[in-house]
């Protein structure tokens, strides 16, 4: 007779749910450097979860299905959040170039102005200093 892995309890042929479960954990780690230079060796460490298939009774089943979709759920919770707060802080930030660039076409616009209007001025300035030159000259 078969044993439930989660809770011991005996298991009749035929009624038992086979599910991946997490049985413990796995790492590895990998050793590297030049071959002729063993002073500089680079190390990486992987881990992780294991898991195997393993015997369940009905109700462990059950509580393993209802765990692994709070699971998925908890975790697409979580991306959906992340992936608002991205959202969020583009649009923010889109939105303050956006207001940068308004602003400084708007302080061209005004430097732009202002500098007609000093080269008009001027040109005014000169137009004057002519005539008034020209009269003087014709009045000798």
């Amino acid at each position: 007779m078969l044993q439930c892995y989660m809770c011991g309890s005996k298991i009749r042929e035929g009624e038992g749910q086979r599910r991946h479960i997490v049985t413990g954990t796995r790492s590895a780690q990998v050793r590297g450097g030049d071959r002729f230079d063993m002073r500089d060796q680079s190390e990486i460490s992987v881990a992780g979860a294991r898991t195997e298939l393993r015997m369940l009774c009905a109700g462990c089943a059950a509580d393993h299905d209802a765990r692994q979709r709070r699971n998925t759920l908890v975790a697409l919770a979580v991306f959906a959040v992340v992936a608002v707060l991205f959202a969020a802080g583009a649009f923010f930030a889109w939105n303050h170039f956006q207001e940068e660039k308004r602003k400084a076409d708007q302080d061209f616009e005004r430097d732009r102005q202002q500098m007609h209007d000093d080269f008009e001025r001027r040109q005014k300035g000169m137009d004057q200093d002519f005539e008034r030159r020209r009269r003087e000259m014709d009045s000798r």
